[in-house]
């Protein structure tokens, strides 16, 4: 089994980003892709929720702070009333410090909230492993949004990653991003170790969403 996360980033809002999440759904399910992640942003979460009834809704991101006098913030405690399933940490576009990642996987742990945690290299994959996060994406920045897949330019760097994160938590589903543009490079991050992808570009700027989507899911792998 496939995993696909898809990051919305800051594409789509209103009623865009609902079409697209329905779109992502109904596919999933006619695909039988079973394990399907959508990082919306955080404006567009509860109406998501509502809506889609295949896939997993996760929020963008969170931060590390309790509930209170915290302005402009969003603690776990937030996203978990607006009905995300899970959250993104530490993504390349919005980089926090290894104590707030450890503060935001332990709270989200507390409330039954997924984790994808993103690290831009091999070592920092294996340190984020030690927190025992669902997921890990590897994604090595300079990669992200180039078209240019990670699986073609550093394919050691994929097993490596792989490797030191099973050693740390074997129950850490292991991700492959940056540059993920087809199917073949989900096929070869597979090859080299991953458990699945995580994609926004690729499907975001795409002229035809739906096909691009159906590309990745009715492919057998």
């Amino acid at each position: 089994m496939v995993v696909f996360a898809i990051n919305f980033k800051a594409y789509a809002f209103g009623n865009n980003a609902l079409e697209i999440a329905k779109i992502i759904d109904e596919l999933a399910k006619q695909y039988q892709q079973e394990e399907v992640i959508i990082a919306v942003p955080l404006t567009e979460i509860k109406t998501i929720v509502k809506e889609v009834s295949y896939i997993k809704v996760y929020a963008q991101t969170a931060d590390a702070v309790e509930p209170g006098a915290h302005t402009g913030k969003m603690p776990i405690e937030g996203l978990v009333q607006a009905g995300a399933r899970g959250v993104v940490v530490n993504h390349a576009e919005n980089q926090i410090k290894l104590n707030e990642i450890d503060f935001i996987i332990n709270k989200a742990q507390e409330f039954v909230l997924e984790t994808l945690v993103c690290a831009a290299t091999p070592l920092q994959a294996k340190a984020l492993a030690s927190f025992n996060p669902d997921y890990i994406a590897y994604e090595p920045p300079e990669l992200i949004g180039t078209g240019k897949s990670v699986s073609e330019l550093y394919p050691q760097s994929i097993k490596d990653a792989s490797k030191k994160v099973k050693v740390i938590s074997p129950t850490t589903k292991f991700l492959v991003g940056a540059g993920i543009t087809s199917y073949r490079d989900v096929d070869e991050s597979l090859y080299l170790g991953a458990q699945g992808v995580f994609i926004a570009s690729a499907i975001m700027k795409s002229k035809n969403i739906k096909q691009k989507v159906e590309e990745f899911f009715s492919f057998h792998y």
